[in-house]
């Protein structure tokens, strides 16, 4: 955005930084980027710019704007730090709720660990995962949103279709590797009759909802696969809604804004239809997921991972009147269809729109002035009403995700904004008003320094350096987790499980005098034990896939779009 702004050409066709812009980045002479040729390399100094001595290349007006695009930008525009913080926070809860979810269903005769009313400690590590795939979504939609407002193109069919294969090639390569894994290892979703289901393995790249609701997104391999497929159903939306409203010369602030009430409209369609079922507080327990499967499903964690045999009873809310297992069908929609799940995306698009504002022209001009003026931090005489009601808000955000994240539980403290609203509303916007938390607490990491909205001390957590590396592989770590937890359940004996939390409990009740001598530390320290086990091994594989997989088709992306601004310009 700020590049082109960021340098002129003087009256003699010397590239020249811009005065207007003093906080600009000076750089020493750079080096050439990888597969850019020498041709297109002209020397942005203005002693080499164009020189009429021999020695010296020759430099068009033409070859200096084509180079314009590959001086090195501000640090700042480079890299948005403040979501690798985010990124490891959502994967890690996402990977803890599936451990402790799932290890209490696979092992239900072990009483206790599904007691997650009784133990804040599971509890927390079980209800932080709902939320986090909300805050991935938002970050999704950001990122979308502002790589197209960047652009600044019309609508056109083939750009949409180009835009939509190099947004696949993002996620259809190691979701590739997932299924291929699935068809090794027998996964019952992808084998019919000791054949390959083809009909069910390209429904999983268009949709993921295969039949019967809840059997398309849940199996032994692929499972977290199926918010990729709805993060490209509604990235297609956006690709197709962004370049649209330049076209037709709308607002994208005020159209993105419509289209986020839209996606809140169409999940609270799709929870009226059925509102008395489509709740949470439904699930009587975990094993409920793996009897809504059905067979061969079910078999297959009865014979091969010794799950007790499963009952079919009535939903525990009064609400409802099916069975669980025909609960969780019911439920399904509203928790994978990709239309249900639309409105965190459109958060973080609202989200890139503002923070496009925020590097245009007059923006970053209103912020030199203001550096220039307070020469450092803001002091508190300048602050307005605008940045005390962002205060408040973004500590409301804090409680709010700290809440719905469960940490407010784990340290004995009592709901206060999620216990205020009914259920029924926490279902239809409950992840909204997450991914909207999520905004605000990211927001102060990107706004422009002594912005009226910039938290220093919360920007160097958030966007530290160290984090950058790791959160590279949260989308490896998030796609190759399931199978990794999968066999580490499998090849793990129960009575290794049930011996920890016995000698766990055992040993904390010999001593008096500990305050976790409750019965079911155990428990939490089975599941914490467990919980490292499979992120080890799953950092190792993502790891590994990220090199060979995730990296090259990055580099691919990129170099096909750099062919096409080189063709723009």
């Amino acid at each position: 955005v700020i590049l082109a702004e960021a340098i002129v050409l003087d009256k003699n066709s010397q590239l020249l930084p811009n005065k207007a812009f003093p906080w600009r980045l000076q750089h020493s002479p750079r080096r050439r980027p990888k597969g850019t040729s020498k041709e297109r390399m002209c020397r942005q100094d203005s002693s080499n710019i164009p020189s009429q001595s021999a020695a010296a290349p020759s430099c068009t007006t033409e070859q200096v704007l084509v180079a314009q695009p590959y001086r090195q930008a501000p640090k700042e525009t480079m890299h948005l730090g403040g979501f690798d913080a985010l990124r490891l926070l959502f994967c890690s809860a996402v990977v803890a709720h599936h451990v402790t979810f799932y290890t209490a269903a696979i092992h239900a005769d072990i009483e206790g660990l599904a007691d997650w009313s009784g133990n804040s400690f599971l509890a927390f590590t079980n209800g932080a995962g709902f939320p986090a795939v909300d805050g991935f979504f938002m970050i999704s939609g950001f990122f979308t949103t502002l790589t197209l407002l960047k652009k600044r193109t019309n609508f056109q069919v083939k750009s949409w279709i180009q835009s939509v294969l190099l947004r696949c090639l993002r996620f259809w390569p190691l979701h590739l590797v997932v299924v291929l894994l699935a068809l090794s290892r027998g996964d019952p979703l992808y084998w019919s009759a000791s054949r390959p289901a083809w009909d069910r393995i390209v429904t999983t790249f268009l949709g993921k909802n295969y039949y019967d609701n809840v059997r398309g997104w849940f199996d032994l391999t692929s499972t977290p696969l199926w918010s990729n497929c709805a993060d490209m159903h509604i990235t297609a939306v956006l690709l197709l809604i962004v370049p649209l409203t330049r076209t037709l010369n709308l607002n994208p602030k005020k159209t993105l804004f419509a289209a986020l009430i839209v996606g809140i409209a169409i999940r609270a369609a799709v929870f009226a239809t059925n509102s008395g079922c489509m709740r949470l507080s439904c699930l009587d327990h975990p094993t409920t997921t793996f009897l809504g499967a059905g067979d061969p499903l079910v078999s297959t964690f009865v014979q091969d991972f010794g799950m007790p045999a499963l009952e079919v009873k009535p939903a525990a809310c009064q609400t409802c009147p099916l069975t669980n297992e025909a609960w969780i069908q019911t439920y399904a929609p509203l928790y994978a269809n990709s239309h249900a799940r639309a409105a965190p995306f459109f958060v973080g698009a609202s989200m890139a729109t503002y923070f496009s504002d925020l590097s245009s022209k007059q923006h970053r001009s209103q912020s030199i002035a203001l550096e220039t003026s307070t020469q450092g931090l803001m002091p508190k005489s300048n602050w307005n009403s605008q940045s005390l009601l962002f205060q408040l808000f973004f500590i409301a955000a804090i409680t709010w995700v700290s809440e719905r994240h469960g940490l407010f539980g784990l340290l004995g403290f009592s709901p206060v904004l999620t216990s205020s609203l009914p259920e029924a509303a926490l279902e239809v916007v409950g992840g909204t008003f997450d991914a909207v938390a999520w905004a605000s607490i990211a927001l102060p990491t990107m706004v422009p320094r002594n912005h009226l909205f910039r938290f220093e001390m919360w920007s160097a957590v958030l966007a530290h350096p160290l984090l950058r590396a790791p959160a590279r592989l949260t989308f490896c770590i998030y796609c190759l987790h399931w199978p990794v937890m999968i066999e580490v359940l499998r090849i793990l004996p129960k009575e290794w499980l049930l011996q920890v939390v016995e000698r766990t409990n055992s040993g904390l009740s010999s001593n008096r005098n500990s305050i976790l001598s409750n019965g079911s530390f155990g428990h939490s320290f089975a599941i914490l034990l467990l919980y490292v086990v499979v992120m080890t091994l799953t950092v190792l594989a993502a790891s590994l896939a990220h090199r060979l997989v995730e990296e090259p088709c990055l580099k691919l992306t990129k170099r096909w779009m750099m062919r096409q601004a080189d063709k723009q310009a």
